[in-house]
């Protein structure tokens, strides 16, 4: 294959993701309606004039009762909250704005912030997290896009490789293999992200402090507590009652261990 067939195929690839991500970034993090964009404003009013809880009760009004899943209105929720030190719910609306524009830099600030003030240590900074760190910094859209940009590439590679014989075309087969492994790479994340947030209830605990019990009520046995802003996976529901499963530290054996129990739904919130 001539070079500037390559640089022709490489070309259209770096178009079809650019495309891509600007149209995930064209979209402006602000109420579709005319109507909610002026209540929006008026919550951004009430905040900026310290009247947190009237912000508050606006903007989940927008969210709950307008069923509106917009990335401003998740993030200005998270700061209302926060400046009222209600830390799970924040933590819980900044959960929903990152699951919308996980890049964004005054969001993952606050994250760190809020994380310092609840001295819980951030699940995000971990050595996986920071290898696969485009899990954690794309949508689960633009790494759909992604990885069928380049999973298309390598087809396109391998179809030409294979056209021409493969005579003298070494390095289009290292390109070739170069995509596929990174199309296959993709592809994990993209089943992985789409399971974690499509498939699993996550919950964020709202309560100061809550203990977690073998049953679905008061009388069962207490298994552990759960402080505020601390993150589960939501198994089940019973009669008001979530069944739950969190990761916790053993400072001791120095190991992390899963542990179930129930939780009164009222003590957490889910994404």
């Amino acid at each position: 294959m001539r070079r500037t067939s390559a640089l022709g195929l490489l070309s259209w690839f770096a178009f079809f993701v650019c495309a891509a991500f600007s149209s995930e970034a064209s979209s402006k993090p602000r109420p579709a309606d005319v109507s909610a964009s002026a209540v929006f404003m008026q919550a951004n009013q009430h905040y900026h004039a310290q009247h947190y809880a009237k912000a508050v009760e606006i903007l989940e009004n927008l969210r709950t009762k307008r069923h509106l899943n917009h990335f401003a209105i998740h993030y200005n929720l998270g700061n209302a909250y926060f400046r009222l030190r209600r830390y799970g719910h924040a933590l819980a609306s900044y959960r929903r704005a990152q699951r919308l524009h996980p890049n964004h830099e005054d969001l993952l600030h606050n994250l760190q912030l809020l994380y310092q003030r609840t001295g819980q240590a951030d699940p995000d900074n971990n050595l996986r997290q920071r290898a696969l760190f485009w899990y954690r910094l794309l949508t689960l859209r633009q790494i759909f896009w992604l990885t069928l940009a380049c999973l298309a590439l390598a087809c396109l590679l391998w179809g030409v490789f294979l056209h021409r014989n493969a005579q003298g075309h070494k390095g289009m087969r290292w390109w070739a293999a170069s995509f596929t492994l990174i199309a296959l790479l993709l592809g994990g994340s993209l089943t992985a992200k789409f399971y974690n947030e499509q498939l699993v209830t996550t919950g964020v605990i709202i309560a100061p402090k809550i203990t977690a019990r073998s049953g679905y009520g008061e009388n069962f046995e207490a298994l552990f507590t759960l402080q505020e802003a601390e993150e589960v996976t939501v198994r089940e529901r019973t009669a008001g009652w979530f069944r739950i499963e969190v990761w916790q530290e053993d400072t001791k054996q120095k190991r992390r261990y899963l542990r179930s129990g129930w939780l009164p739904e009222q003590t957490l919130t889910t994404l």
